[in-house]
């Protein structure tokens, strides 16, 4: 339970990581310890850079009169405090962990250090919505706060614990004002010791993985696997670090396999980066190679023309066509679910699947992973009232003469769940409205997925996906193939 929380935690903050136009300045990461795990960074829209996100307080008060979401408070404040990463740049890192394997081989995660980097010239409101969130967690009589320095440099920073959490759950904060009128950096870091250990004297040199990342850019720019544009968002990984740091953890839990499933043994950095030119975003994934940089592309970049395009509405600010590896794609994700929420000894949620599958007389590969095709188009229409990001609507298709297989093994796999899911009284419900579509309701509704036309749409609820029918019914599945007009 304790490492599921840890990765809870990492989840959410990825969670918020906003699809936008790059920020001006140094990038965040190079301000990180030089034996730094892993890391996000992301920069706002340039339209919101510097400003709140006063839509995620209104909107939850709206939904808390009309009785379906929380009173103003805990999920106002966390809601409040991640709406930051919409509004400023940002970088979340994770600096270390105390990673053991227990007796039957399970994953634990005794403690772990996190800091989240903010460049902002509103200090004071970051306060604000930690102390709020901190209201709701904590009481007068358990929370311990104080100045703290740390040993080195004697650099201040204020140091939040309560008696109630665990001994390593300590939360810190700093800020430190920029030059002129130029935007400070406001830093929080979980974890004990995180603070000292991001405010330590740094080694002389630059970060270690600051050339690999210009040469992954300019390897993929080369390439043509991106064409100029800003950089909304990249995320880091040092295999090796894990490798090194957590030998044990990594040879008898589900670290080792899951670091196997995305091919990330013992190479020294890995990156996922999003470049964005106009509404187009470029997604690749580097890796170091022989002699350089190994780039491989997520994304295709369709000429203006391409079939495909005209189911894009056009009101969506930014967009992405996938070119996926079906069967691949899922044993991975299959893998990293294992390793962040099943036990050792449960059955790996790929077995969990095929037994659901065959439950409902399908066979996942055969039926649907081998069928489609391999294009995905991904947009942000319709937005999210809230602003809330990563609330997406994606397309793909069966791939011609499967259609009607698809279809119905799908449909036969939602009945199948829907039913387990009653039968064992869980609150959240899987239904399907008469027109065809299926959502997941737990209180609010979403997400959702159904069929327009010959495309197979997801989105983040059954409104939202039925605003893409009139762009969605203009495209055939042709149009989600390789090398097609």
């Amino acid at each position: 339970m304790i490492v599921r929380n840890c990765v809870v935690l990492l989840v959410f903050v990825c969670a918020w990581a906003r699809i936008a136009h790059g920020a001006d300045g140094p990038p965040l990461n190079e301000t990180l310890p030089h034996d730094t795990l892993a890391f996000i960074e992301i920069s706002p829209a340039a339209e919101m850079a510097g400003k709140p996100n006063g839509a995620v307080d209104l909107g939850l008060r709206a939904l808390a009169a009309l009785g379906v979401a929380p009173a103003a408070g805990t999920a106002s404040d966390v809601l409040g405090l991640g709406g930051e990463l919409g509004a400023n740049p940002s970088c979340v890192a994770l600096l270390d962990a105390d990673l053991a394997a227990g007796p039957k081989g399970e994953l634990q995660c005794r403690s772990v250090q996190l800091v989240w980097i903010i460049k902002t010239d509103r200090p004071q409101e970051m306060v604000g919505r930690i102390t709020g969130l901190l209201s709701h967690v904590s009481t007068q009589t358990t929370a311990k706060q104080e100045v703290q320095k740390t040993a080195e440099a004697g650099k201040e920073y204020v140091w939040f614990h309560d008696t109630r959490w665990p001994a390593w759950a300590e939360l810190a904060w700093e800020y430190e004002a920029g030059e002129g009128k130029a935007p400070g950096t406001f830093t929080m870091a979980f974890g004990q010791g995180a603070m000292e250990h991001y405010l330590a004297d740094r080694p002389v040199g630059d970060v270690p993985w600051k050339d690999f990342l210009a040469a992954a850019d300019t390897e993929a720019e080369k390439k043509g696997v991106t064409h100029g544009g800003t950089l909304p968002a990249r995320v880091y990984v040092s295999p090796r670090g894990f490798q090194q740091r957590f030998a044990e953890p990594m040879k008898r839990t589900s670290l080792g396999p899951l670091f196997s499933a995305w091919e990330l043994n013992d190479i020294e950095h890995s990156v996922l980066t999003v470049r964005q030119n106009g509404r187009e975003l470029a997604i690749f994934s580097a890796e170091p190679g022989r002699g350089g940089v190994a780039v491989t592309p997520w994304t295709v970049s369709l000429p203006p023309g391409a079939a495909l395009l005209r189911a894009l509405p056009e009101d969506a600010t930014a967009y992405a066509v996938f070119n996926v590896q079906w069967t691949p794609l899922y044993q991975r994700a299959m893998a990293a679910l294992d390793a962040a929420f099943i036990d050792p000894g449960d059955e790996p949620l790929e077995t969990q699947a095929a037994a659901l599958a065959q439950k409902a007389g399908v066979d996942l590969g055969a039926d649907i992973l081998e069928r489609l095709e391999p294009y995905v188009l991904v947009h942000d229409s319709p937005r999210h009232p809230l602003g809330i990001p990563l609330m997406v609507t994606t397309l793909a298709a069966a791939r011609p003469g499967g259609e009607a297989k698809v279809r119905s093994a799908l449909a036969r796999i939602t009945d199948v769940v829907a039913q387990d899911i009653d039968a064992h009284g869980r609150p959240v419900r899987v239904r399907t409205d008469s027109d065809g579509v299926s959502y997941v309701q737990f209180g609010l509704v979403g997400p959702a997925w159904g069929w327009i036309d010959d495309a197979l749409v997801t989105s983040w609820s059954p409104g939202a996906l039925r605003m893409n029918r009139p762009a969605a019914g203009k495209v055939t599945s042709a149009a989600f193939a390789p090398d097609r007009p």
